[in-house]
Parts: C-alpha cells; sequence; structure tokens
C-alpha cells in the first residue's frame, strides 16, 4: 500500500525542502509551482492554445508531492519534520497532507520500468534479472526501493562514469550512500574497504541488503553518521553524490577524512551551482580532475593536495 504525500511550501526558499528530502533518502518526487507554470505561459514560446483556467488549478504556493510506502510513512514524516527544524525552517512554513493510494502490485511496476542501466564499466542489474541477464561488464545488483534511489537518477550516473575514470583505490568512504549503489560499485573495481555512511538507519538497511547480493560484506562497513560526525579514518576515495548546498557543507570537515592525492567524486549538483561549487573547492586544496553532465546536472573528480 502507498501513501501519497503532499507538502505545500510557504516559505520564501523551497530549494531548503528539496535539501531535507534529499537527506531524509526521498529522491522521487514532482514540483508544481504556480510561478513556474506562469513564466511558461507568459513567455515567447509559440502557443497554440492555453486554457484560461490553466493558472486556477494551482494554489498561491508550491508544492511537492511524492509517494511512500505506508508502512513508512510515520517514520519518514518525523524525520523529515526533524530535519527540517534543523535547517531553520518554521513550521508555520509548511503543510504536509497525507491521501491513501490504491494498492497495487508495486513490485511488478517495478520490474516494468526499471531496467539495465549501462554506465562506464558498469552495468546496474536490478535483483530479478540476477540469475538471467548475461553481464558485459562489472555488475552491481540492487534491490530497488522509491526511497533510497535506483541508479536511474542522472547525478548516480555521473558518479558512476567518473568512478569508471579511476583504475583503482584501496580504501573508500561513500557519503550519504542511500541504496549503496556507489560503494557497491566501488568493490568492484578492487576497493579492499568501503565505509557506507547515512544519516538515514532505514536506507542503511536498504544498503545492507544490496551489499549481500553483491556479496562484497567483507569489503564494506555499514554505520550511521551525519555526514562525517562518525568517521574517523581517512580515504583514497571520498565519493558525495548529495545536492550542491549539501556538498559545501561536507567540505567543512574533509580535509579530516583526506589524504595528499585523495580524490573525490561529486554529483547532484544542479549545472547553474556548478561554478559556486567548483570554485570553494579549489580553495580548500581540490584541484579538478574530470568533469561530467548529464542534462541539468554536473559532477567533478577531484583530487586532494596538501
Amino acid at each position: 500500500m502507498l501513501s501519497e504525500i503532499t507538502i505545500e511550501y510557504k516559505g520564501k526558499n523551497i530549494e531548503v525542502l528539496y535539501d531535507a528530502l534529499f537527506l531524509v533518502n526521498i529522491f522521487s518526487y514532482s514540483i508544481i509551482d504556480q510561478k513556474d507554470f506562469a513564466d511558461i505561459t507568459h513567455s515567447k514560446a509559440n502557443w497554440d492554445y492555453i486554457d484560461d483556467d490553466a493558472l486556477s488549478k494551482y494554489g498561491n504556493f508550491p508544492y511537492v508531492n511524492l509517494f511512500l510506502e505506508a508502512n513508512i510513512v510515520d517514520e519518514k514524516l518525523k524525520e523529515l519534520t526533524k530535519t527540517l527544524q534543523s535547517l531553520n525552517v518554521k513550521k508555520q512554513d509548511y503543510v504536509i497532507y497525507i491521501n491513501e493510494y490504491k494498492e497495487f502490485d508495486w513490485f511488478n511496476k517495478w520490474k516494468e520500468f526499471y531496467k539495465v542501466i549501462d554506465i562506464g564499466k558498469f552495468q546496474i542489474i536490478p535483483v530479478w534479472e540476477k540469475d538471467t541477464f548475461k553481464y558485459s561488464k562489472l555488475p552491481v545488483y540492487i534491490n530497488p526501493s522509491i526511497a533510497f534511489g535506483t541508479g536511474e537518477h542522472e547525478s548516480t550516473k555521473i558518479a558512476l562514469y567518473l568512478l569508471s575514470q579511476i583504475s583503482f583505490v584501496s580504501k573508500v568512504l561513500d557519503v550519504g550512500t542511500g541504496s549503496g549503489i556507489l560503494g557497491i560499485a566501488s568493490s568492484k573495481i578492487g576497493a579492499k574497504e568501503v565505509h557506507l555512511i547515512d544519516v538515514d538507519f532505514n536506507a542503511l538497511q536498504n544498503t545492507k541488503e544490496n551489499v549481500l547480493l553483491n556479496d562484497v560484506l567483507a569489503q564494506c562497513k555499514i554505520y550511521q553518521s551525519s555526514f562525517l560526525s562518525n568517521v574517523i579514518d581517512k580515504f583514497d576515495l571520498i565519493i558525495s553524490n548529495m545536492t550542491a548546498d549539501l556538498n559545501l557543507e561536507l567540505l567543512k570537515n574533509l580535509k579530516k577524512v583526506s589524504k595528499d592525492k585523495s580524490k573525490i567524486i561529486l554529483s547532484g549538483i544542479l549545472l547553474n551551482r556548478k561554478k559556486e561549487v567548483i570554485e570553494n573547492y579549489l580553495k580548500f586544496g581540490f584541484n579538478l580532475v574530470a568533469e561530467k553532465n548529464i542534462g541539468e546536472w554536473v559532477g567533478f573528480l577531484l583530487e586532494y593536495t596538501k
């Protein structure tokens, strides 16, 4: 059973809501904003016909629409509320509505829409094709979850592409691991020790399930951490597939987990934030090695020099 969640946002900066959703590992949602619709309808585009009542269908405030499995709704929304509070969003700035959604066979729906993803050195393979799909690249098996990422998002593809540019690393940190897809992929290129961390305990359960699917548990350490609060080691490679704001927040303590010549893969960055993110990382001693963009998203491979 699914629940439909609608979040009406009345604050000044809706991007903080997107950051909060990312922090609690909710990646799939739609955004409805009357202002965006008005901008399009009043643009110079050649419209054949526009319904005069179209704008009246949207409220005065933007809202986000998403679906969650019913059994995790309460916990997820409590976590989201707590995260918004930590980001200084006031309770009066948003309203959350919950509606039950008609029941259907979610697992078989995944089978219809989720296919093998081929990117760089890797093929991301759904669990139901593990025994039948004949892979031709490094296989990463995933049991897709609507809450923790599937590998289909452009930012994850960018990270996998950049990871493919690396021949070998010994010790890896995957920050905000979600489904574990990027940390698992690191183990497939030979990483001997992979730390997969996330603030969300439920995400880590999904991570462990996927780690076991790939038979790489011996190489992996899975634990809860908000950013780098519980991380004490230094790494050859750090992977961070988060928003621009969260990648900038990560930078504040990144040196404590970096060695000389440590590499970092950053993804989850919109093109309009590219300059801001890269300039800040260059100031902290990171040098740009490679970059990749897909659609409106961009990612970087950087190297740290002490």
